[in-house]
């Protein structure tokens, strides 16, 4: 049985009436739109590359265990496959707009968990598509994968038809109950307990990373951050949007030392500050806590679609008025949390909880949901996925822009998402619709901290200042 693993099913028992653990974004494109038919045809014909778009999750008797991966014999993508209107003036504006409410909206959790939406008629004869994917099939990285359902690396690749598909039949019963008493994930805890023995030397390296992870966890848990970017969320849903050219983000680093990572953090730092000055925030010795999600997925382990990702923790330090002193406050924090392994405890975490029965994990995690407070230990999400440096196309029509969006956690205001396509770097901003409906100030902040460092790169590195590699 292809069940959940832990993280795939925290995502799944994060979500509330106020919290949907959906991810997405929009593509925008050269026209003509393509017909529906025809655009359902060219996914139906890629269904093959990625399995898991077809299939829904098969819950046990009492939710005892973990759900499963089944395939969905009433799958129709009709189902899954939109057309949708712009109101107005059907510009960029209403489009994020409208997708914001669909994003908003929980996924049908007896059906395959995503929704693609087609937009015609946007300015200069573009149009434009929305994907929405929930987080327990996928993560940041692998969610690009749906658009693998959609795009070619080729304007004219040739097209196969559709195969011929039969769903498998769903699993015993007798089978999901005795899968509550077994480890998820597909552990085996007396061949991996073997393997420690067989090499104490690498258990003992593994216990010193451990241990050694937990120092930058420890640090955020010391103090509470009171802020506006924490407190009670509602189901609804504020999306902005800021771009850069990828080139002027390498220059930065070049001359003023960080890598592409450390310059989009440090202009996220300064969208939020923005936003805090913009109310009448006293910033004083005050950081933005963020959790900065980080790929864990193994070359092996491309393909696979499910989570494979850690986190560490990063304070962005808002308090600098100077933004090349924020530039350098985040590069030396990420050389230290590297140094660290910061994002260790947690991908060792996850992995010890696949040892645990289903049926006991599914009651802690349920009840860890309840009683979490998000906002001890952290303010803001930022999450940086690398995309496709080269033009991608559908149906013939160039992509040529990429949104993404990332969700809101309880108690959490405030979210960045960021990728980078074929020389540009794209970022999205959630925010709570009633919480912060000044959100489109940190997207002008965004672009504002990167003119700004881009002028300081321009006038060349201070004395002494180190270059540092970019990645």
């Amino acid at each position: 049985m292809d069940q959940l693993r832990a993280l795939d099913s925290l995502f799944l028992n994060a979500e509330t009436p106020e919290v949907q653990s959906n991810i997405g974004g929009i593509s925008i494109h050269e026209g003509p739109a393509p017909g529906y038919d025809e655009l359902a045809a060219h996914i139906e014909s890629k269904f093959e590359l990625v399995p898991r778009y077809r299939q829904r999750l098969h819950f046990a008797p009492l939710r005892m265990a973990s759900p499963v991966w089944v395939d969905d014999p009433a799958f129709d993508i009709r189902n899954h496959l939109h057309r949708k209107s712009l109101p107005g003036a059907g510009g960029l504006d209403e489009l994020r707009e409208v997708f914001a409410e669909i994003v908003a909206c929980h996924l049908d959790r007896e059906r395959p968990l995503w929704r693609i939406y087609v937009f015609e008629d946007l300015p200069d004869g573009q149009w434009a598509l929305g994907w929405v994917v929930h987080h327990t099939l996928v993560d940041g990285i692998a969610a690009t994968d749906i658009l693998s359902l959609l795009l070619d690396f080729e304007q004219s690749p040739s097209q196969q038809p559709a195969s011929e598909w039969q769903p498998a039949p769903p699993p015993r019963r007798r089978d999901m109950l005795a899968s509550a008493l077994a480890p998820a994930g597909g552990a085996n805890p007396l061949r991996d307990i073997g393997r420690v023995f067989a090499s104490p030397r690498k258990a003992a390296k593994l216990g010193s990373d451990s241990m050694r992870s937990f120092m930058p966890i420890g640090r955020s848990l010391i103090a509470r951050h009171d802020s506006p970017l924490n407190g009670p969320i509602g189901p609804r849903r504020r999306w902005v949007n800021a771009s850069a050219d990828l080139a002027e983000i390498k220059a930065i680093g070049r001359s003023l030392g960080g890598t592409v990572n450390d310059v989009v953090l440090a202009a996220v730092t300064g969208g939020i500050r923005d936003l805090l000055i913009a109310r009448g925030e006293r910033l004083d010795g005050f950081d933005a806590r963020s959790m900065v999600p980080v790929s864990i997925r193994t070359v092996d382990e491309q393909g696979r679609h499910d989570n494979r990702v850690s986190a560490m923790f990063v304070e962005l330090p808002v308090d600098l008025d100077d933004p090349l002193a924020r530039l350098e406050n985040v590069r030396e924090q990420m050389e230290r949390l590297k140094q660290e392994r910061g994002q260790k405890l947690g991908e060792v975490l996850f992995e010890l909880a696949d040892y645990v029965p289903t049926a006991l994990f599914s009651i802690g995690e349920k009840l860890a949901w309840r009683v979490a407070d998000t906002q001890r230990l952290m303010n803001t999400i930022t999450t940086n996925v690398p995309g496709p440096q080269v033009p991608l196309y559908c149906l013939g029509r160039r992509m040529l822009e990429l949104y993404p969006y990332v969700m809101l956690a309880k108690n959490i205001r405030v979210a960045t998402a960021i990728i980078s396509y074929d020389g540009g770097v794209y970022f999205g901003v959630t925010a709570d619709y009633d919480a912060v409906p000044d959100v489109s100030v940190v997207g002008d902040g965004i672009v504002a901290a990167i003119d700004e460092l881009s002028v300081r790169a321009a006038a060349g590195p201070p004395k002494g200042r180190r270059r540092a590699a970019l990645t």
